[in-house]
């Protein structure tokens, strides 16, 4: 809405603010989850690759964050749509994106 156009309360103003909560929410503690089982098991073999601690450290992270990616990534596509207003619920937000845009989208 900030970015908007037509200025931030022609945009909506505070309406609706809280939209796109619901979807932030339940892909928080999935995407948290991957993130570190993937890190805490990444860190032996990347320790074994790199030799190095700090490396290893960073290169199960970066491997971590890919993986927690494939949901947060969808998650953050469904929270705009609905803090734009485009759907109602979640439900009816990742229905319709997956109709419309497919598992890509």
């Amino acid at each position: 809405r900030l970015q908007s156009s037509q200025g931030f309360f022609k945009a909506g103003g505070f309406r609706g603010i809280y939209s796109g909560l619901s979807a932030a929410a339940l892909g928080s503690a999935p995407g948290a989850a991957l993130f570190f089982s993937t890190y805490e098991t990444m860190k032996k073999p990347a320790r074994e690759l790199t030799n190095s601690a700090v490396l290893s450290q960073q290169l199960a992270a970066g491997i971590g964050e890919c993986c927690a990616c494939l949901v947060r990534v969808p998650t953050e596509v469904v929270k705009q749509n609905m803090q734009a207003g485009n759907y109602g619920s979640l439900s009816e937000a990742a229905n319709s994106l997956m109709k419309a845009e497919g598992l890509g989208g």
